[in-house]
């Protein structure tokens, strides 16, 4: 095991940096959605978003193989009891841009991406609350209006929780990346470098399945936010296309 642990390194990174990456596609996907929502279905057609994700596996596995498998190796070592990179300066530029630097980039992009999504879905969600104000004001639309009104808080209630889950999720991914590249330096314990180190690797994918869990306690489907509130939208104004626009 000690003498093959280099090639367990280097599945473990792969299957860390696709993780990260396909956090980032179902960020633009997500981002598309409600910024380009009339470009969307040909943005991220079936065709396209199969072929997004082979990219991604073609340029994540290329990546991986050429740095972790044949440059340099990520491997065992039982003086600090964890996984490293080979001990030479390039392996060491390797370890801190190719991984470090660059995963926490992409972390980072991430929880911005969905903030802006965020951002545009609440700004969407204040011009159809006036859209009711106004139609309320008619009596034939007045029962329609409060319905729509309460829809619209449940779905202010979604945006902060979806919020809350993308700010968390991207701490959490931050957090064991410091953990694991800084830990090491400052402690000699192996518990304390165990723990922010081999099982905070592990764990990060845990928790950020949790989180998910703990931030949509009325299913998986409150997650799509944006897809419900066009669903509310529609059904209360069935016959308003220049408002529904």
């Amino acid at each position: 095991m000690k003498q093959m642990s280099h090639h367990c390194g280097f599945i473990l990174l792969l299957c860390y940096e696709l993780s990260v990456m396909i956090h980032l596609a179902i960020s633009l996907n997500r981002f598309t959605a409600v910024w380009a929502p009339y470009h969307y279905q040909n943005i991220f057609s079936s065709f396209n978003t199969k072929l997004l994700i082979g990219a991604i596996w073609l340029f994540t596995g290329t990546v991986a193989v050429l740095f972790y498998e044949k440059s340099c190796h990520f491997y065992y070592e039982e003086k600090i009891h964890f996984l490293t990179f080979t001990n030479s300066e390039f392996c060491d530029y390797i370890g801190w841009y190719g991984d470090f630097l660059k995963n926490s980039c992409i972390v980072a992009v991430v929880v911005s991406i969905d903030m802006l999504t965020v951002f545009r879905v609440r700004k969407v969600s204040k011009k159809v609350r006036l859209a009711f104000f106004a139609i309320s004001f008619t009596s034939k639309f007045q029962v329609v209006a409060n319905i729509s009104d309460q829809a619209q808080n449940r779905t202010s209630c979604r945006e902060m929780r979806f919020l809350k889950q993308t700010v968390t999720q991207g701490f959490v991914f931050m957090l064991e990346l410091l953990t694991y590249f800084f830990i090491p330096q400052y402690f000699e314990n192996k518990w304390v470098v165990f723990l922010g180190t081999s099982f905070a690797w592990v764990a990060v994918h845990v928790v950020d399945g949790m989180v998910v869990v703990v931030f949509n306690p009325g299913g998986f489907g409150d997650t799509y936010f944006v897809k419900v509130q066009n669903i509310e939208f529609h059904l209360a104004f069935p016959t308003i296309n220049a408002v529904s626009a």
